[in-house]
């Protein structure tokens, strides 16, 4: 295995559960941990975004210049992925709607969101040419 990937793995683990608790203890009411919660996730996001600049720098890979075209693919991306949570919302009936309306919501919101969340990486790809190492 590559080094940049063994670095990319071992930031992405526990970046990944500090955010995956950190959004549990905020999103759960009886536990009264809404303020630490938000601090672990915000410190696990920040770990998981993290690992894109230092793969890149290890693997000798130019950074990634904000154009146009990566801006609105990580818009698109960001997008698909808020869409499909409104859709898992409605379909879970978090918001207070009948149960048919919020299926009936829900189901293809979310459906939408997905597409788009798989698409998105083929945009991407389709987009730009491969990308050479620097040397």
């Amino acid at each position: 295995m590559k080094k940049e990937n063994i670095v990319a793995i071992s930031m992405a683990i526990p970046g990944g559960i500090a955010f995956s608790i950190g959004m549990v203890m905020a999103l759960v009411t009886e536990w009264h941990t809404l303020v630490p919660g938000i601090i672990l996730g915000a410190v696990g996001l920040c770990t998981l975004l993290l690992i894109i600049p230092i793969y890149r720098k290890i693997a000798k890979y130019p950074p990634i210049h904000a154009d146009k075209k990566v801006v609105f693919t990580y818009i698109l991306g960001i997008f698909g992925a808020l869409l499909l949570g409104i859709g898992m919302c409605f379909a879970l009936q978090v918001f207070p709607v009948s149960t048919l309306i919020s299926y009936a919501i829900g189901i293809p919101v979310g459906l939408m969101g997905i597409v788009i969340v798989i698409l998105t990486p083929l945009l991407y790809q389709s987009v730009f040419p491969k990308t050479k190492k620097m040397e």
